[in-house]
């Protein structure tokens, strides 16, 4: 933190990403793997996970972000569960950085904008 750095852990929940390193390592966020948000609207097991990932986020004051939002209704129901922050082609699919930064000029998107600025 004191170099200006910002750590996540990304695919939380699937993998190598331990509960243990949100003791070990001073992290800022938790990125909720795409396994479970991609059935966040038909798998009860799915949705019964990322809440439990994010009261575990909130209980640690950490940012939870939810990786391959595709839908509205994915966004929604991810948000009504307490997600602050989202990623997926639901907002854009990749691109060049020469075309997020004339896009991000013309509309004023902040990249520091939360979900709740952005959806509401």
């Amino acid at each position: 933190h004191d170099l200006g750095f910002h750590l996540s852990i990304d695919d939380f929940g699937v993998a190598h990403s331990s509960l243990n390193y949100l003791k070990c390592f001073p992290v800022d966020t938790i990125k909720i793997d795409r396994s479970f948000t991609r059935d966040i609207l038909t798998s009860e097991e799915s949705m019964a996970i990322i809440s439990a990932i994010i009261a575990i986020g909130n209980n640690l004051n950490l940012n939870i972000l939810a990786e391959g939002i595709e839908t509205e209704e994915q966004l929604k129901k991810i948000e009504a569960a307490g997600c602050n922050e989202i990623q997926g082609f639901y907002f854009s699919k990749p691109q060049p950085v020469s075309v997020l930064e004339a896009n991000n000029q013309e509309t004023g998107f902040n990249k520091h904008q939360s979900l709740r600025s952005i959806s509401a």
